[in-house]
């Protein structure tokens, strides 16, 4: 939401950073084309400058209701409560989850929603169906850590289970060498969580060429 004069004067620590923003600007321009953020922006521009288009959109979304609130920009939150009208947004999210802040996702709107919004309620989901109580402590001891957060108080319904153990590797090789053991020794169906199917696939390739019974990738 920055201005074509604070994007020249904002000091980026890359020096070419503004010149590259305004050539890629102008190529947008004259090939009549917008990027995602740019739908946004202009569409910021046409609820606050069209009163008429604002009033429509207002009473055409009775209810709003917003899902992992904690990954969207300053931005969405703008165009949302331009749109909210009293008391008709709900917004579900976790603060604790946000991790995409390099996506500009802005999860301190979460935090100023007692303050943006008339007569707010928040409600915390403070049961745990999922994991067992070690892991639950354990996540939370580590998550207590963030500043900006709403405090919570963590319970689980699945009863104590397995305590959590540590495993340090080197590096990545070394953990898929520790999961390759694992693997081999177990008796029992086990899970892998990992974060993409890139990460998956060395450890896929591993297990093939180590004759480990193929699970459900």
């Amino acid at each position: 939401m920055l201005s074509n004069d604070e994007i020249n004067t904002a000091g980026f620590a890359i020096e070419k950073i503004p010149e590259m923003y305004n050539q890629y600007q102008e190529n947008l321009r004259n090939s009549r084309q917008m990027d995602f953020d740019d739908q946004m922006v202009y569409a910021k521009g046409i609820l606050e400058n069209k009163p008429d288009i604002l009033s429509h959109f207002k009473s055409r979304f009775k209810y709003i209701c917003v899902d992992e609130a904690q990954d969207t920009s300053k931005l969405q939150h703008k165009l949302i409560s331009m749109l909210a009208e009293g008391n008709n947004i709900f917004m579900v999210g976790d603060e604790d989850q946000s991790i995409y802040a390099f996506r500009a996702a802005y999860p301190q709107a979460l935090l100023d929603f007692k303050y943006d919004y008339p007569n707010p309620h928040i409600f915390r989901m403070e049961s745990n169906y999922r994991s067992t109580e070690d892991i639950v402590n354990k996540a939370s001891q580590f998550i207590s850590k963030n500043n900006r957060r709403f405090k919570k108080n963590m319970v689980c319904t699945r009863g104590k289970g397995k305590s959590v153990e540590r495993i340090e590797c080197e590096n990545r090789e070394k953990q898929y060498e520790y999961l390759l053991r694992v693997a081999k020794q177990s008796n029992t169906d086990t899970a892998i969580l990992y974060r993409n199917n890139e990460s998956m696939i060395p450890l896929v390739d591993l297990f093939i060429r180590n004759n480990i019974p193929e699970p459900y990738y």
